[in-house]
């Protein structure tokens, strides 16, 4: 049985794709054969137009001739739609209801839209799908429903992700739910079932949970059947004249045979369920990538039968795997971005090794799209970076759109169709779009009467000049077409609405609580949430929230960790949520920080109800709310200085230098074994408790991922922490060092010798280190000018040539001279060792510049 052929090739350009038919083009593989795209674009340069996309909707344009498809859903996900848009023009040709919904699911919205499988097109139909909710094949000139299917259900739990395929006969689709998991054949031309294979995947999943250090009875209550759900479009393959539908499932991958549905071979990979990329074939291997507990990244021999699990794998790895956006093979290169943190990574294709990793930065739900020696790269925060496909990272631009990407590029002759959250864009050189006016959120008020009594409606010259300033809003992409006929109703009605008071026009709790909601869900930023809600405050008269906090409960705590103490962990409603509260450091007043989704379970699922842990709030991570209550006394034996009780997070200020052991730059963290730690502020008798021990630190972000990056495994590093929980770093707030350093080596480092502990005198050193943050120098000890009577050191001259480390610098008295001071400058300063738990000094009474050093300096002494 032939594929449904889709490229064809012409004499002057060679091998062109005619049409983009499916999730990921002709070949589903992200690679197209296009010339001329464009490489630099912005919301007006080199883009044709903008179409505003009502709704919600997660699923991939496809492109046939002259119509770029995709599907839509309501916010709430009772209607689902078919939107089909003019490639020329952006005009919407055709907008289908194709089903109603009665009872959509409504949890983990952030995560999932309703209609986020991607349709499939040929000549004269596409077929779209909508999981559980139904499949259906319309009529591309009419719009006309040819057929559907809607007797196919299972559990998504997360929502349907799965994209239908076709060949030349049958349509293929996945239904992976929690409590169903299943594989469908359907005639395409009559949508009759072909056939229907159960998954049939069996793990021991409590002992996976458990070698995690994970409590399955938890797991189990719940996320029951979690390790069953899968959303991952299916590939077809023809290796030696055996042809193969390879379809991902959770914990295994199954291949076909696409005619009978009889089950050829299957690979698991246990642990690694929720896939969303789409399988990959080249080099004769398949690759497969996964989700869920375990990342996995395997490369198969599609060559066996049965079990090749222990027979067939080329390679694999749980390393830095690619969870959401799929992959691009390019020659014998292939090319991964993850989904947080950016980091883009070239693999060798036939054996895994690594050639380059770079962070590219944003959150990556798109697949990547390769084109003319160039691969895109669309993240949610609205930045295309477009790199060339070479075994050397070079970024070609950096392009910043007002829009958020989770859907994949098409390609349509010689441009781009892209869909951001909100629009639909083409991208081709040599345009210039005229950028939008602005209009107000509310329609134009009706004119106030004279009397006070009740609003004139807008004249019929003030309607139609509304009408096309509407009119050109739809075009530009602004409004939708249903938007600006709601507003111009609205006008025309002359404001006939119910008056009311400004102090009644906002419910503000109601507000607060629905602003929280979207900050949680990822769809605004905190500053956004809080000036949305001081806007509604003033407009009601009431009075502007203090600096960092608004009436709604929302907070700004900034990005800096901060000590809390965990009170739930948990499911409540259909959200999975961690709580903690942080004490104030000035009142009685707690605040309570709120977790909202399911990417918090793994984060804290080491964190003990009552224990004191570092947390980072801001963004759209979690959600920072007042309570008012009673707290901590300051200084009381609760939430005092050094962390709280036992196993909660300490303040342990220090630089702590050991050899990297691992790190995982997506989770922002990595382990190494502790040689050394320096002046440290906060409880010094943990300082036994972690040298020669491997510790994990936590809160890597921003340019500190991309020094993580260059540190290889093995080599030494040092950090300045900032609490310190159990074995468990955090990164200081502060953060001015994490670097690679020198092997630990006493001689080497300002560890002071037996004889020189306990020193109380003045030194002439050498600076060698300076921290600005920390108010620390490192010094070469040139000479010891003297020494006080009370100083306990048993030979102070033994120290001449070697290091030693000062801190206590932010004191007043010290700290202009200090801001004066650089590496290499010769001081005269004071020092007194007192605690024999540090290896530091602290700066006492002298801190002078000196000259250079004179011959008759060193070995000088005094008693």
């Amino acid at each position: 049985m032939p594929f449904l052929l889709v490229a064809v090739v012409t004499a002057d350009e060679g091998k062109t794709q005619a049409h983009w038919n499916q999730f990921r083009g002709p070949d589903g593989d992200g690679r197209s054969l296009a010339k001329e795209l464009p490489v630099e674009f912005s919301e007006t340069k080199n883009v044709r137009w903008k179409t505003a996309i009502h709704g919600k909707g997660y699923s991939s344009p496809v492109v046939w001739g002259t119509q770029v498809w995709l599907t839509t859903a309501r916010e709430d996900g009772r209607e689902l739609f078919a939107l089909c848009v003019d490639l020329n023009s952006g005009k919407i040709v055709h907008d289908i209801k194709v089903f109603d919904v009665a009872n959509p699911q409504s949890a983990y919205s952030y995560l999932n839209s309703h209609a986020t499988s991607t349709p499939v097109i040929e000549q004269g139909r596409i077929y779209v799908h909508f999981g559980s909710y139904g499949t259906a094949c319309l009529d591309t000139a009419s719009g006309k429903k040819i057929w559907e299917r809607r007797d196919f259900h299972c559990d998504h739990r997360v929502r349907p992700g799965s994209s239908p395929i076709v060949d030349s006969e049958s349509l293929f689709v996945a239904f992976d739910g929690v409590d169903k998991q299943f594989f469908v054949a359907l005639d395409k031309k009559t949508g009759e079932t072909r056939w229907v294979r159960d998954r049939n995947v069996k793990s021991d999943w409590d002992a996976t949970l458990r070698a995690r250090g994970i409590d399955p009875g938890e797991v189990k209550k719940e996320k029951p059947g979690d390790n069953k759900k899968s959303y991952a479009t299916a590939k077809l393959i023809e290796l030696g004249g055996r042809r193969q539908l390879i379809a991902p499932a959770a914990e295994a991958t199954i291949s076909y045979d696409p005619v009978t549905g009889k089950e050829l071979w299957r690979v698991h990979h246990l642990g690694g369920f929720n896939v969303a990329c789409r399988p990959l074939f080249d080099h004769g291997l398949v690759y497969l990538f996964t989700s869920g507990l375990t990342g996995h990244f395997l490369a198969v021999r599609p060559t066996g039968s049965g079990d090749v699990t222990d027979t067939h794998v080329a390679w694999s790895t749980t390393r830095s795997t690619p969870h959401i956006p799929s992959p691009i093979i390019v020659d014998d290169m292939l090319f991964t971005v993850t989904e947080k943190a950016g980091i883009a990574r070239c693999l060798e294709a036939k054996t895994g090794e690594e050639i380059w990793r770079k962070r590219v930065g944003g959150s990556h739900w798109a697949s990547p799209l390769l084109a003319d020696g160039k691969i895109y790269f669309s993240s949610k925060e609205g930045r295309i970076s477009v790199i060339s496909a070479e075994r050397e990272f070079q970024l070609v631009a950096e392009n910043r759109m007002d829009a958020s990407f989770i859907a994949s590029p098409a390609v349509a002759g010689k441009a781009l169709i892209l869909r951001s959250d909100k629009h639909l864009y083409h991208v081709a050189r040599g345009f210039t779009r005229v950028a939008e006016t602005r209009l107000a959120a509310k329609s134009p008020p009706a004119k106030k009467a004279t009397d006070g009594t009740k609003p004139m409606r807008l004249s019929v010259t003030e309607l139609e000049k509304l009408a096309v300033e509407l009119k050109a809003a739809v075009a530009n992409g602004k409004l939708t077409e249903k938007e600006a006929i709601a507003k111009y109703k609205e006008a025309a009605d002359g404001g006939d609405k119910p008056s009311e008071t400004p102090e009644a026009s906002v419910d503000l709790k109601e507000l607060g609580r629905k602003l929280k909601a979207a900050v949680a869900a990822g769809e605004m930023t905190e500053k956004e949430a809080i000036a949305k809600y001081k806007e509604a405050a003033a407009k009601t008269g009431g009075k502007k929230p203090r600096p960092g906090t608004v009436k709604s409960g929302v907070q700004q705590l900034g990005p800096a960790p901060v000590v809390a103490r965990l009170t739930f962990k948990g499911v409540r409603g259909k959200d999975y949520i961690v709580v903690f509260e942080v004490p104030s450091k000035d009142t009685e007043e707690k605040s309570r920080v709120v977790f909202v989704g399911e990417r918090f379970r793994k984060q804290f699922a080491g964190t003990k109800i009552g224990a004191m842990t570092s947390i980072v709030v801001g963004g759209a991570g979690g959600q920072a709310m007042a309570m008012k209550g009673k707290g901590t006394k300051k200084g009381g034996k609760k939430g005092g200085k050094k962390g709280g009780k036992k196993g909660g997070a300490n303040t342990f200020y220090s630089i702590v230098i050991g050899r990297l052991k691992s790190k995982d730059v997506e989770l922002g963290e990595f382990t190494l074994d502790v040689d050394y730690i320096t002046a440290i502020y906060g409880d010094r008798s943990l300082k036994q408790t972690v040298v020669g021990k491997t510790v994990k630190v936590v809160g890597i972000s921003g340019a500190w991922l991309d020094t993580l990056l260059l540190i290889k495994r093995g080599e030494t590093l040092k950090f300045r922490s900032g609490t310190l929980q159990d074995t468990t770093f955090s990164l200081s707030p502060k953060a001015t060092v994490l670097e690679r350093a020198v092997p630990f080596d006493p001689e080497t480092y300002p560890v002071p010798a037996e004889s020189f502990r306990g020193f109380r005198g003045v030194v002439v050193g050498t600076i060698t280190e300076k921290s600005e943050q920390g108010y620390e120098l490192t010094l070469k000890i040139n000479s010891i000018e003297s020494s006080q009577k009370s100083s306990r050191a048993t030979d102070p001259k033994a120290s001449v040539g070697r290091l030693m480390s000062m801190r206590g610098f932010f004191d007043q008295k010290f700290r202009a001279r200090f801001g004066d001071l650089k590496i290499g400058d010769r001081i005269r300063v004071g020092a007194v060792h007192t605690d024999p738990t540090v290896d530091s000094f602290t700066v006492v009474e002298e801190l002078k510049k000196q000259a250079a050093t004179t011959a008759g300096d060193k070995g000088k002494s005094g008693k």
